[in-house]
């Protein structure tokens, strides 16, 4: 039974076999330019290859964007509770207004908060600073810069995840138009050519030893309605 599924990966398996045994072929017969016939094959698999190097890259950054996502939250979360904390250690003449900052006088439990949320939660303490109560509050530039910066920070991470993860759609289908185009050369011209080489000289039994997929035991479901070329052993 033959590999009826060629998978992303296998494409520059079963490229890189039949180049190499192929290359026994090269110059056996003027019917067929198996050296050109080889290089239109690997050709395609190199894209695929390209293709799924870019969708690596892709996962990666999105990955990477999730961890600095995480990591400015984080950040942010620390840069509130230095602020409650500060506010905390003035005294009860020091004019201030506690709660334009935080509602209730209390900060909340912001460890539980998602990056999204922690963003809000920034933003509607920074707005305690327009409170006219807060006009002389102590140190009040120094606070409302880190706290600025903390929800700046964590805006361009969430923004750049975003932004990462739309790229991905885009690869992921110039991969599968890769596949399809490596199918069609491996499947619907390499292996007729080769196959109608072979016989011209009498050596049809070898044909596996070209085609790699010919001698896999294996078969994958295919979805219902999935738009694949099988490959024919």
């Amino acid at each position: 039974m033959a590999d009826d599924y060629i998978d992303y990966m296998e494409c520059a398996e079963y490229a890189d076999h039949l180049y190499t045994e192929g290359q026994k072929l090269v110059g056996a017969s003027p019917l067929v330019d198996v050296s050109a016939l080889l290089s239109y094959v690997k050709g395609a698999a190199d894209a695929v290859s390209a293709e799924l190097s870019k969708q690596t890259l892709t996962t990666s950054a999105a990955r990477g964007g999730r961890a600095d996502v995480e990591a400015q939250a984080e950040a942010g979360r620390k840069e509130v509770t230095r602020f409650f904390k500060y506010l905390g250690t003035l005294a009860d003449d020091v004019p201030h207004d506690k709660q334009a900052f935080f509602p209730g006088g209390k900060q909340g439990d912001v460890k539980k908060l998602k990056p999204a949320d922690v963003q809000k939660k920034l933003a509607k303490v920074l707005a305690g600073f327009d409170a006219n109560a807060n006009a002389l509050l102590p140190e009040a530039a120094k606070w409302k810069a880190r706290l600025v910066k903390a929800e700046a920070d964590l805006g361009a991470a969430i923004g750049q995840k975003t932004s990462t993860v739309g790229t991905k759609i885009i690869h992921t289908a110039e991969l599968v138009a890769a596949r399809q185009a490596f199918l069609k050369a491996y499947t619907n011209v390499a292996k007729p050519l080769v196959r109608g080489l072979l016989a011209k000289l009498g050596r049809e039994d070898e044909f596996s030893v070209y085609f790699k997929d010919t001698t896999v035991v294996e078969r994958r479901p295919r979805k219902k309605g999935a738009d694949e070329t099988v490959a024919p052993s």
